[in-house]
């Protein structure tokens, strides 16, 4: 493959006189020009190349009455020798195991060159003039399967690095590309294509824990189901309370294929509180798809619960009280929201009794429940923010709160004024 043919036409302008040889001068390498062939009365020959070399060529013809020809003034043809195959391209983008999250991925492989000169002909400077890289064109392919069976793309005759197919609809893919040069050497296709995946869907949000409204102080766990077409890589429960300037975050964990859970912590201040959270879940394409639940959340909605804590009043040396009581709240007349304070004796023999503390208007309609649940004996104080079930402020007028434990029920009345 290094040697190569050489041949040259002669004209004499007296063909009677005819032609008696032409002497062959030769560059290799851009070096001092050197006789290949001298008096050579044939009009071709083999040259003997070596591989990535550029060879100059001129001729001198001498016809029979001894005239020579005059020397040319730059050579008559450049060669390279191309013996070699081009080098696989190094392929770069999408990478191997990727997740786009774009339907138009862009394949990027790295560029391949080789040294020297492509064949040229024509008078140029008397040592061959200038060399230039061999032409590489790119071979790119892409397919649904690591065989190239059914192949998607097939496009040869490249000479970017880089392509732009029509859209893909989401899946797994496998690609690779392959260099070629002018003289028909092909670099082959790597043993190993590279996959990658188009995920253009969000991760799917289900099975969120709703709170309920509650008198729990907390710790909130909250766990849900997420799937999504390619690996989750972070799923964040956002919670806020109104008593919250900026939402806060959890880092919810695996529990489970599928099930991710976090907590709200709990609530150290006493009162009405409202807690409002949603979820939200990157999967692993890049960039990422990024689901929320509620749906939209927080623009359009979030989960929203209330909790109403309460504190406890240790007596002296841990004493609890004798008896039940409900106090008076304070102040009365309230205005926006009023402290309503009870004790519970130790009298139960499980430690803990049933209680229900609710606020009723003048009709005796029930406008909020404040606790109901199992406490433990003490005293305790809770915060009325005047307003009802649905979170709504009630209006000026007289309400009626009852406190009813086991055989315990006792009603006092309060004010508020706006």
């Amino acid at each position: 493959a290094d040697t190569f043919l050489v041949s040259w036409t002669v004209d004499d302008p007296l063909p009677s006189s005819g032609i008696a040889g032409v002497t062959v001068y030769v560059s290799e390498n851009d070096s001092d020009w050197v006789a290949w062939l001298a008096d050579a009365t044939d009009t071709c020959a083999l040259y003997p190349g070596q591989d990535e070399h550029t060879y100059c060529f001129y001729t001198v013809a001498t016809d029979s009455a001894g005239n020579t020809e005059d020397t040319a003034a730059a050579a008559e043809c450049t060669t390279y020798v191309d013996a070699s195959a081009p080098l696989v391209p190094a392929m770069l983008l999408p990478a191997d195991g990727a997740v786009v999250a774009d339907t138009l991925p862009v394949f990027t492989w790295s560029p391949v060159t080789k040294a020297g000169g492509k064949t040229t002909t024509g008078r140029r400077n008397r040592r061959g003039g200038e060399t230039e890289g061999t032409p590489v064109e790119y071979h790119l392919q892409c397919a649904v399967d690591d065989q190239f069976d059914s192949l998607l793309v097939d496009q040869d005759s490249l000479t970017d690095t880089s392509y732009t197919p029509d859209a893909f609809n989401d899946g797994l893919y496998y690609w690779r590309v392959a260099a070629s040069d002018g003289a028909g050497h092909h670099s082959g296709f790597p043993a190993a294509p590279f996959s990658f995946q188009v995920d253009t869907q969000p991760p799917v949000i289900t099975g969120t824990t709703v709170w309920p409204d509650t008198s729990f102080p907390g710790p909130f766990p909250v766990t849900a189901d997420i799937t999504d077409g390619s690996d989750i890589a972070l799923v964040l429960l956002w919670y806020r309370t109104s008593l919250d300037t900026v939402p806060q975050a959890d880092t919810m964990e695996v529990a489970g294929k599928g099930v991710y859970t976090g907590q709200i912590p709990e609530l150290v201040e006493s009162g009405l509180i409202q807690v409002e959270y949603y979820i939200d879940a990157h999967d692993a394409a890049s960039p990422a798809n990024i689901g929320t639940d509620p749906p939209n959340a927080p623009e359009d909605s979030v989960y929203s619960f209330w909790a109403t804590v309460v504190s406890v009043e240790e007596g002296p040396s841990g004493e609890v009280p004798k008896t039940f009581a409900l106090d008076q709240n304070y102040p009365n007349p309230f205005n926006a929201q009023t402290t309503i304070g009870y004790r519970i004796p130790a009298r139960s023999a499980e430690g803990q009794i049933g209680v229900k503390l609710a606020i009723y208007n003048v009709r005796g309609q029930l406008v909020r429940i404040l606790i109901e649940g199992q406490q433990a004996p003490g005293k305790y104080t809770i915060l009325w923010d005047g307003r009802d079930e649905q979170g709504f402020a009630v209006s000026s007028g007289i309400y009626f709160y009852q406190m009813a434990a086991g055989k315990f029920c006792e009603v006092r009345k309060m004010l508020l004024l706006k």
